[in-house]
């Protein structure tokens, strides 16, 4: 039996009441709705009844935000196993995030422990008449940790007379692998930067691990 919906002052006539599923929803939603309006409320209804879509063999499956992904349930609107199944799958999804967050900090750690700079700065890479108009940022290290490094970042400050200890003013991060054991050297260019000293300060720390 079909029931009212009352929506945005809309009065609409529900067309779910004989549906089993969202497809069969919609399909007499679009037989029935009297007005573009009156569709899209009761396409919304529909969408709200049968949350799960049926799939080719028949079984029904739900998109679950939290888990990013869909999982299969008993019927288009998920019953209370269902839904306790889900709140099961969504902790156990915390959990292990969790222990995969405190792996990676670990492994963070080992990585920044072994790393060895051997050649972090910046050089003039185009200069007229002693004034420098490109800069790029060079740099060497070696890996001395059993974790395989991903990615670096790359502070730097541009200027004459700067305290190379504190925080660089621009950065960047580097895709750049590097094996334990492995010793690699890399350049890039810096973006335009309208100091022309020539001279500049870099470091360098780990940004990403496998």
């Amino acid at each position: 039996m079909n029931s009212r919906i009352a929506i945005l002052g809309f009065v609409v006539l529900s067309s779910c009441g004989g549906a089993s599923s969202q497809e069969s929803c919609r399909a007499q939603a679009a037989k029935e709705a009297s007005s573009k309006e009156a569709l899209d409320i009761l396409l919304q209804d529909c969408e709200r009844r049968f949350p799960a879509t049926e799939n080719p063999d028949g079984t029904f499956s739900l998109f679950v935000v939290e888990l990013g992904r869909e999982v299969k349930v008993s019927n288009a609107s998920p019953n209370d196993a269902d839904k306790e199944m889900i709140k099961k799958l969504i902790k156990q999804q915390e959990i292990d995030e969790i222990k995969s967050q405190r792996h990676r900090s670990k492994r963070m750690k080992n990585a920044q422990s072994g790393f060895e700079v051997q050649v972090a700065k910046i050089q003039c890479s185009n200069s007229i008449g002693g004034d420098c108009y490109n800069y790029s940022g060079i740099f060497t290290v070696k890996n001395n940790s059993p974790v395989k490094i991903t990615k670096v970042f790359f502070g730097y400050a541009i200027g004459a007379g700067l305290d190379c200890s504190g925080v660089q003013n621009y950065g960047k991060e580097i895709e750049a692998p590097i094996w334990p054991g492995q010793t690699v050297t890399q350049s890039f260019d810096i973006p335009f930067i309208s100091d022309k000293s020539g001279t500049g300060c870099a470091s360098l720390i780990v940004a990403d691990v496998e």
